[in-house]
Protein backbone atom coordinates (compact mmCIF):
# COMPACT_ATOMS: atom_id res chain seq x y z
CA UNK A 1 0.00 0.00 0.00
CA UNK A 2 1.14 3.06 -1.08
CA UNK A 3 1.85 5.77 1.76
CA UNK A 4 0.39 9.27 1.06
CA UNK A 5 3.15 11.99 0.62
CA UNK A 6 2.34 15.67 3.05
CA UNK A 7 2.35 18.88 0.94
CA UNK A 8 5.46 19.30 -1.82
CA UNK A 9 6.20 20.53 -4.49
CA UNK A 10 6.45 17.61 -6.43
CA UNK A 11 3.14 15.66 -5.07
CA UNK A 12 1.12 15.75 -8.42
CA UNK A 13 1.24 12.68 -8.97
CA UNK A 14 -2.70 11.60 -8.64
CA UNK A 15 -6.31 13.15 -8.18
CA UNK A 16 -6.64 11.83 -4.88
CA UNK A 17 -3.60 13.74 -4.02
CA UNK A 18 -4.99 16.47 -5.41
CA UNK A 19 -8.79 16.22 -3.28
CA UNK A 20 -6.28 16.01 -0.16
CA UNK A 21 -4.83 19.22 -0.99
CA UNK A 22 -7.77 20.79 -1.94
CA UNK A 23 -9.63 19.97 0.92
CA UNK A 24 -6.83 20.90 3.15
CA UNK A 25 -6.65 24.46 1.44
CA UNK A 26 -10.23 24.89 2.75
CA UNK A 27 -9.96 23.53 5.98
CA UNK A 28 -7.29 24.94 7.31
CA UNK A 29 -8.23 28.39 8.66
CA UNK A 30 -7.82 28.22 12.85
CA UNK A 31 -11.44 28.18 13.49
CA UNK A 32 -11.96 25.11 11.35
CA UNK A 33 -8.87 23.41 12.26
CA UNK A 34 -9.87 23.84 16.41
CA UNK A 35 -13.11 22.57 16.07
CA UNK A 36 -11.97 19.67 14.24
CA UNK A 37 -9.34 19.19 16.84
CA UNK A 38 -11.86 20.10 19.80
CA UNK A 39 -14.15 17.38 18.70
CA UNK A 40 -11.46 14.38 19.40
CA UNK A 41 -9.70 16.60 22.73
CA UNK A 42 -9.12 14.45 25.51
CA UNK A 43 -11.78 16.06 28.08
CA UNK A 44 -10.93 14.31 31.22
CA UNK A 45 -6.79 13.90 31.16
CA UNK A 46 -6.39 12.19 34.39
CA UNK A 47 -8.51 9.70 33.13
CA UNK A 48 -6.59 9.06 30.21
CA UNK A 49 -4.81 5.42 30.30
CA UNK A 50 -2.93 3.55 27.23
CA UNK A 51 -2.63 -0.21 27.40
CA UNK A 52 -0.32 -3.29 25.76
CA UNK A 53 -1.68 -6.08 23.77
CA UNK A 54 -0.45 -7.49 27.51
CA UNK A 55 -2.75 -5.66 29.00
CA UNK A 56 0.16 -3.47 30.62
CA UNK A 57 -1.96 0.04 31.48
CA UNK A 58 -0.06 3.39 32.15
CA UNK A 59 -1.09 6.51 32.59
CA UNK A 60 -0.80 9.11 29.99
CA UNK A 61 -1.74 12.21 31.53
CA UNK A 62 -0.84 15.04 29.19
CA UNK A 63 -3.23 18.01 28.43
CA UNK A 64 -4.58 18.67 25.38
CA UNK A 65 -4.12 15.42 23.07
CA UNK A 66 -6.11 14.70 20.53
CA UNK A 67 -7.50 11.24 19.83
CA UNK A 68 -6.28 9.48 16.14
CA UNK A 69 -4.09 12.70 15.89
CA UNK A 70 -2.34 12.83 12.68
CA UNK A 71 1.53 14.26 12.52
CA UNK A 72 3.65 14.64 9.49
CA UNK A 73 7.14 12.93 9.48
CA UNK A 74 10.41 13.80 7.85
CA UNK A 75 11.06 11.78 4.64
CA UNK A 76 9.05 10.06 1.95
CA UNK A 77 10.40 6.63 1.98
CA UNK A 78 9.24 3.55 4.69
CA UNK A 79 12.12 3.00 7.02
CA UNK A 80 14.21 -0.44 7.77
CA UNK A 81 15.56 0.59 10.85
CA UNK A 82 15.25 -1.03 14.20
CA UNK A 83 14.66 1.21 17.17
CA UNK A 84 17.80 1.05 19.01
CA UNK A 85 17.50 3.22 22.80
CA UNK A 86 20.89 3.36 23.35
CA UNK A 87 21.15 5.71 19.61
CA UNK A 88 17.53 7.01 19.33
CA UNK A 89 16.12 7.36 22.85
CA UNK A 90 16.14 11.30 23.80
CA UNK A 91 18.64 12.52 26.71
CA UNK A 92 16.09 12.62 29.56
CA UNK A 93 16.23 17.16 29.59
CA UNK A 94 15.07 16.62 26.10
CA UNK A 95 11.92 14.44 26.13
CA UNK A 96 9.56 14.26 23.34
CA UNK A 97 6.17 15.57 23.73
CA UNK A 98 3.02 13.66 22.78
CA UNK A 99 1.35 16.96 21.43
CA UNK A 100 2.60 17.99 17.87
CA UNK A 101 4.53 20.48 16.94
CA UNK A 102 3.26 23.49 14.23
CA UNK A 103 5.69 21.71 11.44
CA UNK A 104 4.21 17.91 12.50
CA UNK A 105 -0.04 19.31 11.99
CA UNK A 106 0.77 21.51 9.21
CA UNK A 107 3.79 19.43 7.18
CA UNK A 108 6.85 20.52 5.06
CA UNK A 109 8.59 19.20 1.64
CA UNK A 110 9.32 15.81 1.62
CA UNK A 111 7.16 14.83 4.73
CA UNK A 112 4.69 11.82 4.96
CA UNK A 113 1.44 11.86 6.98
CA UNK A 114 0.59 9.09 9.55
CA UNK A 115 -1.30 8.30 12.65
CA UNK A 116 -0.15 8.43 16.12
CA UNK A 117 -1.87 5.34 17.88
CA UNK A 118 0.18 5.16 21.12
CA UNK A 119 3.55 5.47 22.63
CA UNK A 120 6.47 3.41 23.66
CA UNK A 121 8.96 4.07 26.58
CA UNK A 122 12.13 5.51 24.90
CA UNK A 123 14.66 4.24 27.48
CA UNK A 124 13.35 0.46 27.85
CA UNK A 125 10.27 -0.25 25.31
CA UNK A 126 10.38 -3.59 26.26
CA UNK A 127 10.36 -3.11 30.15
CA UNK A 128 6.70 -4.67 30.37
CA UNK A 129 6.80 -6.80 27.74
CA UNK A 130 7.04 -10.79 28.94
CA UNK A 131 9.95 -12.32 27.36
CA UNK A 132 8.71 -15.49 26.65
CA UNK A 133 5.26 -17.23 26.22
CA UNK A 134 6.19 -19.94 28.71
CA UNK A 135 4.01 -22.50 30.64
CA UNK A 136 0.62 -21.51 31.95
CA UNK A 137 2.39 -21.39 35.62
CA UNK A 138 4.57 -18.60 34.47
CA UNK A 139 1.78 -17.33 32.40
CA UNK A 140 -0.35 -17.05 35.91
CA UNK A 141 2.82 -15.78 37.88
CA UNK A 142 3.07 -12.70 35.20
CA UNK A 143 -0.57 -12.47 35.36
CA UNK A 144 -0.62 -11.60 38.83
CA UNK A 145 2.31 -9.43 38.84
CA UNK A 146 0.46 -7.20 36.35
CA UNK A 147 -2.59 -6.63 38.49
CA UNK A 148 -0.87 -5.99 41.52
CA UNK A 149 1.03 -3.52 39.60
CA UNK A 150 -2.00 -1.95 38.74
CA UNK A 151 -2.46 1.11 36.35
CA UNK A 152 1.46 2.71 36.02
CA UNK A 153 2.36 6.00 36.68
CA UNK A 154 2.76 7.87 33.40
CA UNK A 155 6.52 8.11 32.73
CA UNK A 156 8.10 11.06 31.40
CA UNK A 157 10.40 9.98 28.61
CA UNK A 158 7.98 8.39 25.93
CA UNK A 159 8.27 8.63 22.09
CA UNK A 160 5.28 8.07 20.29
CA UNK A 161 4.49 5.47 17.98
CA UNK A 162 3.26 5.77 14.65
CA UNK A 163 1.68 3.94 11.52
CA UNK A 164 1.90 5.38 8.08
CA UNK A 165 -1.69 6.95 6.48
CA UNK A 166 -3.02 5.05 3.23
CA UNK A 167 -5.44 5.71 0.69
CA UNK A 168 -7.30 2.64 1.79
CA UNK A 169 -7.30 0.35 4.10
CA UNK A 170 -4.24 -1.92 3.76
CA UNK A 171 -3.99 -5.53 3.88
CA UNK A 172 -0.60 -4.96 6.27
CA UNK A 173 0.69 -2.84 8.69
CA UNK A 174 4.37 -1.74 10.19
CA UNK A 175 4.67 0.34 13.02
CA UNK A 176 7.05 2.92 13.80
CA UNK A 177 8.66 5.27 16.84
CA UNK A 178 8.81 9.01 16.14
CA UNK A 179 12.44 9.88 17.07
CA UNK A 180 15.06 12.55 16.76
CA UNK A 181 13.33 15.66 16.22
CA UNK A 182 14.97 18.15 14.03
CA UNK A 183 13.10 21.78 13.35
CA UNK A 184 10.10 20.47 14.70
CA UNK A 185 9.91 17.08 12.50
CA UNK A 186 11.23 13.60 13.52
CA UNK A 187 12.29 10.64 11.07
CA UNK A 188 11.29 6.86 11.68
CA UNK A 189 12.67 3.64 13.47
CA UNK A 190 11.02 0.26 13.33
CA UNK A 191 9.56 -0.93 16.30
CA UNK A 192 7.65 -4.21 17.76
CA UNK A 193 3.78 -4.01 18.32
CA UNK A 194 4.27 -5.62 21.61
CA UNK A 195 5.80 -3.33 22.89
CA UNK A 196 3.31 -0.16 22.15
CA UNK A 197 1.00 1.13 24.65
CA UNK A 198 -1.81 1.70 21.91
CA UNK A 199 -4.15 4.66 23.24
CA UNK A 200 -7.59 3.84 24.65
CA UNK A 201 -9.45 4.98 21.13
CA UNK A 202 -8.07 1.83 19.69
CA UNK A 203 -9.40 -0.10 22.57
CA UNK A 204 -13.01 0.09 21.35
CA UNK A 205 -13.99 -2.34 19.45
CA UNK A 206 -11.08 -4.28 21.19
CA UNK A 207 -12.19 -8.04 23.70
CA UNK A 208 -9.26 -7.90 26.47
CA UNK A 209 -10.28 -11.54 27.39
CA UNK A 210 -8.93 -14.02 25.07
CA UNK A 211 -5.73 -15.09 23.59
CA UNK A 212 -2.69 -12.55 23.11
CA UNK A 213 -2.51 -12.74 19.03
CA UNK A 214 -6.33 -11.92 18.59
CA UNK A 215 -6.16 -8.88 21.07
CA UNK A 216 -2.96 -7.80 18.61
CA UNK A 217 -5.43 -8.75 15.43
CA UNK A 218 -7.96 -6.53 16.59
CA UNK A 219 -5.37 -3.71 17.39
CA UNK A 220 -4.26 -4.29 14.21
CA UNK A 221 -7.54 -4.05 12.51
CA UNK A 222 -7.95 -0.44 14.26
CA UNK A 223 -5.20 1.13 13.75
CA UNK A 224 -5.17 0.05 9.66
CA UNK A 225 -9.08 1.21 9.54
CA UNK A 226 -8.50 4.52 11.40
CA UNK A 227 -5.20 4.94 8.99
CA UNK A 228 -7.10 4.63 5.73
CA UNK A 229 -8.20 7.96 4.21
CA UNK A 230 -10.90 6.00 1.74
CA UNK A 231 -12.70 3.28 4.90
CA UNK A 232 -12.82 0.69 2.11
CA UNK A 233 -10.24 -2.14 0.86
CA UNK A 234 -8.66 -1.08 -2.12
CA UNK A 235 -10.73 -2.59 -5.71
CA UNK A 236 -9.70 -6.01 -6.59
CA UNK A 237 -7.71 -6.27 -9.80
CA UNK A 238 -9.72 -7.73 -12.54
CA UNK A 239 -8.78 -10.34 -14.94
CA UNK A 240 -10.06 -9.04 -18.91
CA UNK A 241 -9.96 -12.16 -21.28
CA UNK A 242 -9.45 -10.88 -24.66
CA UNK A 243 -9.02 -13.41 -27.84
CA UNK A 244 -5.11 -13.28 -29.15
CA UNK A 245 -3.91 -10.90 -31.91
CA UNK A 246 -2.53 -14.68 -33.25
CA UNK A 247 -5.61 -17.12 -33.38
CA UNK A 248 -2.41 -20.01 -33.47
CA UNK A 249 -0.86 -18.76 -30.21
CA UNK A 250 -1.76 -20.70 -26.91
CA UNK A 251 -1.49 -17.32 -24.56
CA UNK A 252 -5.14 -16.41 -24.57
CA UNK A 253 -4.23 -15.67 -20.84
CA UNK A 254 -1.02 -15.85 -19.17
CA UNK A 255 -0.39 -15.83 -15.89
CA UNK A 256 3.39 -15.09 -13.88
CA UNK A 257 5.88 -18.14 -12.79
CA UNK A 258 5.34 -17.28 -9.43
CA UNK A 259 1.45 -17.41 -9.74
CA UNK A 260 1.65 -20.64 -11.66
CA UNK A 261 3.82 -22.10 -8.87
CA UNK A 262 1.09 -21.03 -6.42
CA UNK A 263 -1.92 -22.51 -8.31
CA UNK A 264 -0.17 -25.85 -9.42
CA UNK A 265 0.78 -25.99 -5.59
CA UNK A 266 -3.31 -24.98 -4.53
CA UNK A 267 -4.79 -28.10 -6.58
CA UNK A 268 -2.30 -30.87 -5.36
CA UNK A 269 -3.14 -29.86 -1.93
CA UNK A 270 -6.49 -29.45 -2.72
CA UNK A 271 -6.28 -33.60 -4.13
CA UNK A 272 -4.40 -34.14 -0.82
CA UNK A 273 -7.39 -33.35 0.77
CA UNK A 274 -9.92 -34.71 -1.12
CA UNK A 275 -7.73 -38.49 -1.20
CA UNK A 276 -5.76 -38.39 2.05
CA UNK A 277 -3.20 -40.55 0.52
CA UNK A 278 0.84 -40.43 1.24
CA UNK A 279 1.31 -40.60 -2.36
CA UNK A 280 -0.31 -37.23 -3.38
CA UNK A 281 1.75 -35.43 -0.12
CA UNK A 282 4.94 -36.93 -1.90
CA UNK A 283 3.68 -35.54 -5.10
CA UNK A 284 3.27 -32.33 -3.64
CA UNK A 285 6.78 -32.33 -2.23
CA UNK A 286 7.73 -33.50 -5.27
CA UNK A 287 6.44 -30.50 -7.59
CA UNK A 288 7.72 -28.34 -4.55
CA UNK A 289 11.35 -29.17 -5.23
CA UNK A 290 10.73 -28.85 -9.06
CA UNK A 291 9.10 -25.59 -9.19
CA UNK A 292 11.63 -24.13 -6.42
CA UNK A 293 14.90 -25.56 -6.89
CA UNK A 294 16.54 -22.66 -5.01
CA UNK A 295 14.70 -24.27 -1.93
CA UNK A 296 17.23 -27.21 -1.45
CA UNK A 297 19.95 -25.00 -1.36
CA UNK A 298 18.35 -22.94 2.10
CA UNK A 299 20.98 -21.87 4.91
CA UNK A 300 21.52 -23.91 7.67
CA UNK A 301 23.95 -22.61 10.08
CA UNK A 302 23.75 -19.08 11.90
CA UNK A 303 25.14 -16.54 10.28
CA UNK A 304 24.24 -17.89 6.95
CA UNK A 305 20.73 -17.10 7.77
CA UNK A 306 21.33 -13.94 9.52
CA UNK A 307 22.38 -12.97 6.30
CA UNK A 308 19.18 -14.04 4.13
CA UNK A 309 16.56 -12.83 7.59
CA UNK A 310 16.19 -9.55 5.48
CA UNK A 311 13.62 -7.71 8.89
CA UNK A 312 16.71 -6.34 10.15
CA UNK A 313 19.50 -5.40 10.04
CA UNK A 314 22.76 -7.71 10.45
CA UNK A 315 24.86 -7.41 13.84
CA UNK A 316 28.36 -7.90 13.94
CA UNK A 317 28.55 -11.17 15.77
CA UNK A 318 26.35 -12.88 13.06
CA UNK A 319 28.64 -11.12 10.15
CA UNK A 320 31.42 -12.85 11.76
CA UNK A 321 30.01 -16.11 12.01
CA UNK A 322 28.73 -15.71 8.25
CA UNK A 323 32.81 -15.28 7.36
CA UNK A 324 33.94 -18.24 9.27
CA UNK A 325 30.83 -20.77 7.62
CA UNK A 326 32.21 -18.90 4.12
CA UNK A 327 35.42 -20.28 4.64
CA UNK A 328 34.23 -23.86 5.01
CA UNK A 329 31.56 -23.52 2.54
CA UNK A 330 33.66 -21.21 -0.47
CA UNK A 331 37.02 -22.40 0.15
CA UNK A 332 38.32 -20.75 -2.69
CA UNK A 333 36.88 -17.32 -1.41
CA UNK A 334 38.95 -13.98 -0.51
CA UNK A 335 39.20 -12.97 2.98
CA UNK A 336 35.72 -11.48 4.24
CA UNK A 337 35.63 -8.31 6.40
CA UNK A 338 32.59 -8.34 8.53
CA UNK A 339 32.29 -4.74 8.75
CA UNK A 340 31.83 -4.73 4.55
CA UNK A 341 29.22 -7.76 5.04
CA UNK A 342 27.64 -6.07 6.92
CA UNK A 343 27.28 -3.12 5.00
CA UNK A 344 26.38 -5.11 1.70
CA UNK A 345 23.29 -6.89 4.05
CA UNK A 346 22.35 -3.13 5.19
CA UNK A 347 22.71 -1.75 1.19
CA UNK A 348 20.78 -5.08 -0.18
CA UNK A 349 18.21 -4.14 2.21
CA UNK A 350 17.55 -0.79 1.34
CA UNK A 351 17.93 -1.54 -2.62
CA UNK A 352 14.33 -3.64 -2.45
CA UNK A 353 15.75 -6.50 -4.01
CA UNK A 354 17.00 -8.52 -1.54
CA UNK A 355 14.91 -11.61 -2.74
CA UNK A 356 16.28 -11.52 -6.15
CA UNK A 357 19.47 -13.06 -4.23
CA UNK A 358 19.27 -16.80 -4.63
CA UNK A 359 20.58 -19.13 -1.59
CA UNK A 360 23.07 -21.04 -3.99
CA UNK A 361 24.54 -17.52 -5.17
CA UNK A 362 25.88 -16.20 -1.64
CA UNK A 363 29.26 -16.41 -1.94
CA UNK A 364 29.43 -14.95 -5.66
CA UNK A 365 27.90 -11.95 -4.11
CA UNK A 366 30.53 -11.39 -1.31
CA UNK A 367 33.27 -12.11 -3.44
CA UNK A 368 31.83 -9.50 -6.27
CA UNK A 369 31.03 -7.43 -3.05
CA UNK A 370 34.45 -7.50 -1.57
CA UNK A 371 35.82 -6.83 -5.44
CA UNK A 372 34.00 -4.18 -5.93
CA UNK A 373 33.47 -1.94 -2.48
CA UNK A 374 35.41 -1.15 0.99
CA UNK A 375 33.95 -1.01 4.17
CA UNK A 376 33.11 2.43 5.42
CA UNK A 377 31.53 3.04 2.03
CA UNK A 378 28.55 5.74 2.52
CA UNK A 379 25.21 4.35 1.71
CA UNK A 380 24.11 6.40 -1.68
CA UNK A 381 27.72 4.79 -2.96
CA UNK A 382 27.06 1.48 -1.72
CA UNK A 383 23.58 0.53 -3.05
CA UNK A 384 23.92 0.88 -6.87
CA UNK A 385 27.11 -1.52 -6.08
CA UNK A 386 25.07 -3.85 -4.91
CA UNK A 387 22.37 -3.33 -7.28
CA UNK A 388 24.60 -4.18 -9.97
CA UNK A 389 26.04 -7.49 -8.53
CA UNK A 390 22.46 -8.69 -8.36
CA UNK A 391 22.09 -8.00 -11.93
CA UNK A 392 25.57 -9.30 -12.71
CA UNK A 393 24.55 -12.52 -10.91
CA UNK A 394 21.40 -12.96 -12.69
CA UNK A 395 23.08 -12.87 -15.75
CA UNK A 396 25.90 -15.70 -14.64
CA UNK A 397 22.93 -17.87 -13.22
CA UNK A 398 21.32 -17.69 -16.66
CA UNK A 399 24.25 -18.91 -18.74
CA UNK A 400 26.22 -20.82 -16.24
CA UNK A 401 25.84 -24.16 -17.20
CA UNK A 402 28.61 -25.55 -14.24
CA UNK A 403 31.56 -25.19 -12.50
CA UNK A 404 34.99 -25.68 -13.83
CA UNK A 405 36.64 -28.40 -12.58
CA UNK A 406 39.76 -28.74 -14.39
CA UNK A 407 42.92 -30.53 -12.36
CA UNK A 408 46.13 -30.69 -13.41
CA UNK A 409 47.23 -33.82 -15.00
CA UNK A 410 49.82 -36.00 -13.56
CA UNK A 411 50.38 -38.43 -16.55
CA UNK A 412 52.93 -41.31 -15.24
CA UNK A 413 54.29 -44.01 -17.25
CA UNK A 414 52.25 -46.31 -15.14
CA UNK A 415 48.70 -44.75 -15.11
CA UNK A 416 46.72 -41.80 -17.23
CA UNK A 417 44.99 -39.09 -14.99
CA UNK A 418 41.35 -38.67 -15.70
CA UNK A 419 39.89 -35.81 -13.85
CA UNK A 420 40.27 -33.97 -16.90
CA UNK A 421 38.14 -36.55 -19.12
CA UNK A 422 35.98 -36.81 -16.11
CA UNK A 423 35.68 -32.52 -15.12
CA UNK A 424 33.99 -32.96 -18.57
CA UNK A 425 31.60 -35.56 -18.41
CA UNK A 426 30.59 -33.50 -15.42
CA UNK A 427 30.09 -30.31 -17.32
CA UNK A 428 28.56 -32.32 -20.19
CA UNK A 429 25.56 -33.90 -17.79
CA UNK A 430 24.95 -30.59 -15.92
CA UNK A 431 24.43 -28.48 -19.65
CA UNK A 432 22.34 -31.76 -20.18
CA UNK A 433 20.57 -31.13 -16.27
CA UNK A 434 20.05 -27.43 -17.45
CA UNK A 435 18.54 -27.88 -21.10
CA UNK A 436 16.25 -30.57 -19.07
CA UNK A 437 15.21 -27.53 -16.57
CA UNK A 438 14.96 -24.94 -19.15
CA UNK A 439 12.39 -27.81 -21.41
CA UNK A 440 10.10 -28.26 -18.15
CA UNK A 441 10.19 -23.94 -17.69
CA UNK A 442 9.12 -23.37 -21.52
CA UNK A 443 6.70 -26.27 -20.86
CA UNK A 444 5.45 -25.20 -18.19
CA UNK A 445 4.83 -21.53 -19.80
CA UNK A 446 3.79 -22.91 -23.28
CA UNK A 447 -0.25 -22.53 -22.28
CA UNK A 448 0.12 -20.00 -19.98
CA UNK A 449 0.69 -21.44 -16.22
CA UNK A 450 -1.95 -22.71 -14.58
CA UNK A 451 -4.70 -20.78 -12.93
CA UNK A 452 -6.55 -21.50 -9.85
CA UNK A 453 -9.04 -24.51 -9.30
CA UNK A 454 -10.27 -26.34 -6.71
CA UNK A 455 -9.79 -29.78 -8.64
CA UNK A 456 -9.92 -31.05 -12.29
CA UNK A 457 -13.87 -31.35 -11.51
CA UNK A 458 -13.97 -27.68 -10.54
CA UNK A 459 -12.12 -26.51 -13.62
CA UNK A 460 -15.01 -29.40 -15.80
CA UNK A 461 -17.79 -27.24 -13.76
CA UNK A 462 -16.32 -24.08 -14.77
CA UNK A 463 -16.33 -25.01 -18.75
CA UNK A 464 -19.55 -26.17 -18.26
CA UNK A 465 -21.04 -22.93 -16.97
CA UNK A 466 -18.92 -21.04 -19.73
CA UNK A 467 -21.01 -18.93 -22.09
CA UNK A 468 -18.28 -17.26 -23.67
CA UNK A 469 -16.14 -18.41 -26.49
CA UNK A 470 -13.40 -16.46 -25.98
CA UNK A 471 -13.33 -17.40 -21.98
CA UNK A 472 -14.17 -20.97 -23.38
CA UNK A 473 -10.88 -21.12 -25.18
CA UNK A 474 -8.89 -19.99 -21.77
CA UNK A 475 -10.68 -22.69 -19.62
CA UNK A 476 -9.87 -25.35 -22.57
CA UNK A 477 -5.62 -24.27 -22.15
CA UNK A 478 -5.95 -25.35 -18.59
CA UNK A 479 -6.00 -28.63 -19.75
CA UNK A 480 -3.00 -28.24 -21.60
CA UNK A 481 -1.45 -26.10 -18.88
CA UNK A 482 -2.43 -28.83 -16.61
CA UNK A 483 -0.77 -31.43 -18.51
CA UNK A 484 1.83 -29.54 -19.20
CA UNK A 485 2.73 -29.09 -15.45
CA UNK A 486 2.75 -33.07 -15.36
CA UNK A 487 4.69 -33.84 -17.54
CA UNK A 488 7.38 -31.02 -16.64
CA UNK A 489 7.16 -33.39 -13.50
CA UNK A 490 7.83 -36.61 -14.50
CA UNK A 491 10.31 -35.16 -16.71
CA UNK A 492 12.16 -33.91 -13.72
CA UNK A 493 13.15 -37.33 -12.42
CA UNK A 494 15.89 -37.60 -15.16
CA UNK A 495 17.76 -34.06 -13.86
CA UNK A 496 16.87 -35.80 -10.68
CA UNK A 497 19.43 -38.76 -11.70
CA UNK A 498 21.81 -36.29 -13.72
CA UNK A 499 22.33 -34.62 -10.43
CA UNK A 500 23.21 -37.94 -8.20
CA UNK A 501 25.66 -38.78 -11.28
CA UNK A 502 27.28 -35.39 -10.74
CA UNK A 503 27.35 -35.85 -7.19
CA UNK A 504 29.76 -39.12 -7.78
CA UNK A 505 31.51 -37.44 -10.09
CA UNK A 506 32.23 -34.77 -7.24
CA UNK A 507 32.95 -37.85 -4.77
CA UNK A 508 35.93 -39.03 -6.82
CA UNK A 509 37.21 -36.04 -7.89
CA UNK A 510 37.39 -34.83 -4.31
CA UNK A 511 38.96 -38.20 -3.07
CA UNK A 512 41.55 -37.78 -5.88
CA UNK A 513 42.11 -34.24 -5.13
CA UNK A 514 42.98 -35.69 -1.48
CA UNK A 515 45.25 -38.13 -2.69
CA UNK A 516 47.14 -36.78 -4.89
CA UNK A 517 47.53 -34.12 -1.92
CA UNK A 518 48.72 -37.35 0.48
CA UNK A 519 51.07 -38.60 -2.30
CA UNK A 520 52.76 -35.81 -3.02
CA UNK A 521 50.85 -35.45 -6.12
CA UNK A 522 52.06 -39.16 -7.42
CA UNK A 523 48.57 -39.59 -8.55
CA UNK A 524 48.94 -43.17 -7.16
CA UNK A 525 46.47 -42.63 -4.24
CA UNK A 526 43.25 -44.78 -3.05
CA UNK A 527 40.38 -43.65 -4.70
CA UNK A 528 42.07 -41.88 -7.87
CA UNK A 529 40.25 -41.69 -11.08
CA UNK A 530 42.62 -43.11 -13.13
CA UNK A 531 42.93 -45.90 -16.21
Amino acid sequence: MEEQPGPSTGDRRSAFNHRRRAARTINTSPTAQDAVEDQDLVQEPEKDVATTSHLEMMKVGVQGRCRFQKIYIRGTKKSTTAYKPEADAPADDRTLSIIPTEEEKQGRPETTQYLVVGFVLAANPSKYTPKSVGNSSRNKDREQARKARGTLDAERNIIRAVVPMTEFVSDTIKYYAACHSTHGLCTLRVILVDDIFFFDEFWRDVVPSGKVKDRKARLSLACKYHAAYTKKPPEKPRTIIRKPDNSTASNAIAVTRETNAANVLFLQYSLWQLSGQPQSLTALEKTLESLLPDLAKMPAKEGTIAFFEFDSEMVATDASKLVEEAKIMYPSLRPLDPDLVMSLHTALRNSGKAMKLPYGSLGLFLEFGHDRAKAGWAMEILEPVVVQILHDIELFNRVHTGPSLWTPSNVTAASANLTPFVSSLRSALSEIKDFLLAQAVGLREQHGGVQQHQSLDDLMAKIGNCVDKEALMALHEQFFAIHGEQLATANSKGADYINELIDFIDMALGAQSVNNTQDGGSGKGKGNVTG
